[in-house]
């Protein structure tokens, strides 16, 4: 094959023609995952990849400056085993051509064989059968025909029919697949990047756009011969980078090797010294994002749960996706059996970014919050893990209801509420409910979104009892001490030392438009649970009860008293009892207690 020598800008051109095929390809993906688990996402994955990619790449003559950009595209918004896969393909071909302004045909092939070899020092366990298997063949291919094919149409075509016959051999190389009778989906993702090339290599810059309309199906099935999760349920990944350029040796692919290997599987691992994006299977988030941030700084977290994935994807049980967030406060087990999607906001404590309930558990919250001098600084989530989510359920619902945390407390709902174009314009709908509470108020309205979905309301129906519901369920909260809320400034220093001094127990509820507010407080944890006692009843005797929660921060036994006295009072047990969440319980503290009431009828 005879060809002038390769510039950026076919570089540029050439990778975004490839992930805009990836891109329409997605639903196709999505169906036939089935490796190494039924989760329906590698489609989503490598998705987000490529918008990650071509969102970052520049248009640059220089062939090592286009791919600088893609790879630190790549590396930023890689998800999934081959999302992760492609983005070290990506970042190892940069680094071998790193200061090449142009490349030739045999400078091309040797610089891909080096990324290939890059790539497979990063992997664990290599697993064959797998876009690994497809990548390879392609390298191969590209030497194999180099002097064969007579122009560079001939060479793309007769490349992407070996890579071809590769991805149709991985329904035999994997037990998965061969049961399900599907190719590897990760390698039938980059044979259809590699389709994206030949187009562009065929009809040149004309139609290559940045991003592309992502399309969607209704209800993509997986094959019925896998539809269990497997061993580890969360699949787990950040961007770890360099604590402190010059004065450490930077990243260690064998030291964070060393770490995941007790932690779970299907590592993946994309970078070099200073930055590392880190992909695993795992059941215990909480110590494996712990280990990794002795080493370097965490960013871009991101915790998938594959058993709600995989219960979506088979077996769902509503016909609208149920969402909120972590402020709420709902039993783990409830939120399993009942597929409720749940984003978990964002919690820095002594510089380290943590998930709410996912990569910082409650109890140990509770337990490290005692002796934080600093207050722990919440956050918003990350908008790009919010995207996905909602992207995901839009696959296999046609409508999506998030109750989201009072807008008075956070931002969340404001940032939810702006990715709603993202998913009517697929043809779905969805609505972010601003539910003006927070805790066991929202957590109550959660349950009763469920309970509705169970009783085959429709969407339209739950939507507007929800709206109509915020005016019905009230909070109040028995704070064990100011210490948290003076620490936090909702009270001030001289407030909260005379507060300390006297042993205010203050009282807490947030207001008909989701405020926080005080309600009072008393010198004895007996006085203030009287005095909430009395409100509550007060309320129950004006405008009936329907059904209650009680919520608490790491004190069991005073929630069990609670939900004594109320039975006693009311003839009825709570709902549940769940733990307040961290973001609350960084200013509540432990010790607090509350009650969240739906009433019968509205009043305040």
């Amino acid at each position: 094959m005879t060809t002038d020598s390769i510039n950026g800008r076919h570089v540029y051109y050439a990778i975004l023609a490839g992930a805009n095929e990836v891109i329409q390809n997605k639903s196709e993906l999505d169906r036939i995952n089935v490796f190494p688990v039924p989760d329906g996402d590698t489609g989503a994955n490598l998705t987000s990849t490529m918008k990650a990619v071509m969102e970052n790449i520049r248009l640059e003559e220089e062939v090592d400056l286009v791919l600088s950009s893609a790879a630190d595209g790549a590396l930023m918004g890689a998800r999934g085993n081959s999302g992760l896969i492609f983005a070290q393909l990506i970042y190892g071909w940069y680094m071998e051509v790193k200061n090449k302004e142009t490349l030739t045909q045999d400078e091309l092939i040797h610089s891909l064989q080096g990324a290939l070899k890059r790539l497979y020092g990063v992997m664990l366990n290599p697993v064959e059968g797998t876009i690994l298997t497809v990548v390879r063949e392609w390298i191969h291919s590209l030497e194999r025909h180099k002097d064969k094919a007579a122009t560079i149409l001939d060479y793309a075509e007769r490349t992407l029919s070996d890579s071809g016959a590769a991805v149709r051999k991985t329904t035999e190389m994997l037990e998965q697949l061969r049961k399900s009778n599907v190719v590897d989906a990760g390698a039938k993702g980059f044979y259809h990047f590699l389709e994206g090339i030949k187009h562009y290599i065929e009809h040149g810059e004309a139609g290559i756009e940045k991003i592309s309309v992502i399309p969607s199906e209704a209800h993509p099935r997986s094959a019925e011969a896998h539809e269990t999760l497997g061993e580890f349920r969360y699949c787990c990944e950040t961007l770890l980078t360099r604590q402190e350029k010059g004065k450490d040796k930077g990243l260690k692919v064998e030291t964070i090797r060393g770490i995941a290997e007790r932690f779970g599987d299907s590592l993946v691992i994309a970078g070099g010294e200073d930055k590392l994006r880190v992909h695993l299977h795992t059941n215990e988030p909480e110590p494996l994002f712990d280990a990794l941030s002795k080493v370097g700084k965490l960013d871009a977290i991101k915790v998938d749960d594959m058993k709600i994935q995989v219960d979506i994807r088979n077996h769902r049980k509503y016909p609208f996706a149920i969402v909120t967030d972590t402020i709420a406060d709902v039993p783990q087990a409830y939120i399993d059996e009942h597929q409720i999607s749940v984003i978990p906001l964002q919690l820095e404590i002594g510089g380290v970014v943590h998930l709410d309930r996912v990569t910082l558990s409650v109890g140990h919250f509770y337990e490290i919050n005692k002796t934080l001098k600093d207050q722990p600084q919440s956050s918003m989530p990350a908008i790009k893990n919010v995207e996905n989510l909602l992207m995901f359920l839009s696959d296999y619902y046609e409508a999506i209801l998030v109750l989201a945390v009072s807008d008075k407390l956070s931002g969340t709902y404001a940032m939810i509420k702006s990715l709603e174009p993202l998913i009517t314009k697929r043809g779905r709908k969805i609505e972010v409910l601003n539910t003006l509470k927070n805790s066991g108020g929202q957590g109550l309205m959660v349950k009763k979104a469920v309970d509705m979905a169970r009783e085959g309301k429709s969407f339209e129906e739950v939507v507007e009892s929800m709206r109509a519901m915020r005016d019905r369920v009230k909070i109040l909260v028995s704070v064990d001490t100011v210490k948290y809320l003076e620490r936090s400034g909702r009270v001030s220093r001289s407030v909260g030392k005379v507060a300390k001094i006297i042993g205010l127990k203050p009282l807490m509820t947030l207001d008909r438009e989701g405020h926080g507010k005080a309600y009072g407080g008393k010198l004895t944890f007996k006085g203030v649970m009287k005095k909430l006692v009395k409100s509550v009843s007060e309320d129950i005797e004006k405008y009936g009860l329907e059904e209650y929660v009680i919520v608490h921060g790491a004190c069991m036994d005073r929630a069990l008293e609670l939900a004594r006295v109320f039975e006693e009072l009311t003839g009825k047990p709570p709902e549940y009892i769940a733990e307040i969440s961290s973001v609350v319980g960084a200013t509540a503290g432990d010790g607090a207690t509350a009650i969240a009431y739906l009433q019968k009828k509205a009043g305040w």
